[in-house]
């Protein structure tokens, strides 16, 4: 019997066999009967034999990871079980549901288990199990639910006070257990508030042995009052791992095989935790491409994954069929990364050239209706998704509509609600920030405030939290449209914002929760709102530096967002800086280093047409030695291949 006729009869339905059933209908083909030699050597590979599936992008490695599971589960006879795990909740519930239509089963059931890495970790060793480490007792000492509450590095609620260092670090104040974590990597402890200026001056630091000590020992009294942050929970769960022998062997028969998707992003807390349980017999399938590792920021390294493989001696199988673009795209990527694995990319795809274009600096949010225009003319169809892409978000803030630098604070307020009026979605997070920015310095101005995180006040429980209050406060604010009117002279439209926003707050501030529950709001009779020195006679519209958004339905989104997702037609927008990551000469520097991976998970989305935008006076021949020819935006379709 062929694999594909095992395959067909473990997971179709009598009669389907070949044809269009269920799972396959929407797709036009039978969905088992189209893998090829390599996925269904995947398929068929030991589940007892540790392995390394290296999956190309478009190489369809979910599907894959989804039929290898399903086909394990239609003959697992242990009383063990599969687990199945990923880092976002998204990618484990695209998991389960190709699993679900696989094996027929509306539920991924006991014993087996989908879900995030984390998830997993925390429920199957972290709550049940860290007590016996800690000897965290439950909340009234006699509690069976002895469960860890997560602690977020950037809070700071009052109760923390109990659990911080008595000394000061640097000039920056006494850290918050939440504040640091060991980093087990570096072997160091490293300070991760959210506060970049103070977890540098700390960072900076080469600590003493006392100050290790009284890290630790603060630490320790966090853990065993119930609390941790994220890294704490690796670093116990390690620790446990280490000193209990027996829980290593229950997990080993409750878990006899564990996969990893998208495996490039296991951090080495993460390793040092499989590398625990492989000893213990557990089998570990990691499946992922390391040139997509692009979390250099959370301490994740590829070669970290590489070193495992290979240390563990793990069977590594290939997939290099590119299904998602045609051969121009693929040979382009694998310049950018120096790939010598041949790609096979997807020749039933239309192949265009791929295209570089230079932009003026100064002109910089002209690129996304420029993109748009020349999509536009094409009006075969063929670009049906699409997407401008940049390295983060300060690069996107400069193609969007306005410019906020100098303004007083009357000014950004009117700029928020302008941006909040105008509706556009990519750019609401603007108005977030500066009406954040005015709420928190009018209302908690004793207490700090976190920019990143829309100016919330340190009294205000969680971001999220605070982020509700500033859009109630916008919603409230832009139902009024005199307010919404900024051809008003300041003078009148100042007199009657003061009205609304006063109004908006007192009928809004009831959502906000707090770290001191015995913490008043207080709301003064009226705001104080006027207009700016100089302006009350202008129309406010003038005087915020509003510049209307170019009219565009192309979603301009970070390359950290899009990984994993398909596209018809892709922009990459380099920065105009030199030496930043996001810069295209960054991009070509080292093809082993993080920039190189940043082009390569941006240019490898598209299915058709790729081009990079980079500014004026780049080095024109780099470019051409990389396959992109130049395009002038009045040619509509490039040149076919």
């Amino acid at each position: 019997m062929t694999n594909k006729s095992s395959l067909l009869n473990a997971l179709c339905p009598s009669g389907t066999k070949h044809k269009s059933c269920n799972k396959c209908q929407s797709y036009g083909a039978c969905r088992i009967d189209e893998k090829t030699e390599e996925q269904l050597d995947y398929i068929f590979s030991s589940i007892d034999e540790s392995t390394f599936l290296k999956a190309c992008p478009g190489s369809g490695k979910t599907e894959v990871v989804a039929i290898k599971a399903a086909y394990e589960i239609s003959r697992w006879e242990i009383n063990g079980g599969i687990a199945i795990l990923s880092f976002t909740n998204n990618a484990a519930d695209v998991i389960t549901d190709r699993i679900s239509e696989f094996t027929g089963l509306s539920s991924i059931v006991y014993p087996h288990f989908v879900g995030t890495f984390d998830s997993w970790l925390h429920s199957y060793i972290a709550h049940p199990f860290l007590h016996h480490l800690t000897k965290y007792n439950g909340e009234d000492q006699n509690d069976l639910d002895r469960s860890f509450r997560l602690i977020d590095p950037s809070s700071e609620a009052g109760f923390l006070n109990s659990y911080s260092t008595k000394y000061q670090y640097n000039g920056t104040g006494t850290p918050f257990a939440n504040q640091y974590h060991y980093d087990v990597s570096s072997s160091q402890w490293e300070f991760a508030s959210g506060k970049r200026t103070v977890d540098s001056a700390r960072n900076s630091m080469t600590l003493e042995i006392w100050q290790n000590t009284e890290l630790l020992n603060t630490k320790k009294k966090f853990w065993e009052a119930g609390f941790a942050n994220y890294q704490d929970i690796e670093l116990m769960c390690k620790e446990l791992l280490d000193k209990q022998d027996e829980l290593c062997d229950f997990l080993a028969k409750r878990f006899p095989c564990i996969f990893v998707d998208e495996a490039q992003d296991l951090s080495a807390g993460q390793l040092i935790i499989l590398q625990t349980l492989h000893d213990k017999g557990i089998s570990i399938n990691l499946v992922g491409d390391l040139d997509q590792a692009i979390y250099n920021f959370k301490k994740v390294d590829p070669s970290l994954v590489q070193n495992f493989a290979d240390e563990n001696k793990m069977k590594v199988l290939k997939l290099t069929n590119n299904f998602r673009s045609h051969q121009g795209v693929v040979d382009f990527c694998n310049k950018v990364i120096d790939l010598s694995t041949p790609i096979k990319g997807n020749a039933k795809i239309p192949a265009l050239d791929c295209f570089y274009v230079l932009y003026d600096k100064r002109n910089i949010s002209d690129l996304s209706e420029s993109f748009e225009q020349y999509l536009e003319r094409d009006n075969s169809g063929l670009f049906k998704t699409s997407a401008i892409i940049t390295r983060g978000h300060s690069m996107i803030s400069r193609m969007r509509p306005a410019s906020n630098a100098n303004l007083k604070p009357s000014h950004e307020v009117a700029l928020a609600i302008k941006i909040w009026s105008e509706g556009e979605e990519e750019s609401l997070i603007d108005a977030l920030k500066l009406m954040g920015k005015f709420l928190a310095n009018k209302y908690f101005n004793d207490n700090s405030a976190s920019p990143s995180k829309f100016h919330l006040p340190s009294i205000v429980s969680t971001a999220s939290n605070w982020r509700t209050f500033i859009a109630s406060i916008l919603t409230k604010v832009c139902d009024d449209n005199e307010v919404k009117n900024l051809e008003l002279q300041w003078s009148a439209w100042a007199k009657k914002l003061k009205v609304t926003l006063h109004n908006a707050v007192t009928n809004s501030h009831y959502l906000l929760e707090y770290n001191d529950r015995s913490y008043q709001f207080s709301i003064p009779s009226k705001l104080v709102f006027s207009s700016p020195s100089g302006d009350a006679s202008k129309n406010v519209i003038q005087t915020i530096k509003y510049v209307k958004r170019n009219a565009t339905n192309i979603p301009i989104r970070t390359i950290h967002s899009v990984k994993g997702d398909t596209l018809d037609a892709v922009m990459l927008v380099s920065s105009p800086t030199k030496g930043k990551d996001g810069h295209w000469e960054k991009w070509l520097e080292d093809s082993s280093q993080e920039p190189a991976r940043f082009a390569y998970v941006a240019s490898s989305r598209p299915r058709k047409l790729l081009i990079w935008a980079v500014p004026e006076g780049a080095d024109e021949t780099k470019l051409s030695t990389l396959g992109l020819k130049k395009l002038d935006w009045g040619n509509v379709n490039g040149t076919p291949r």
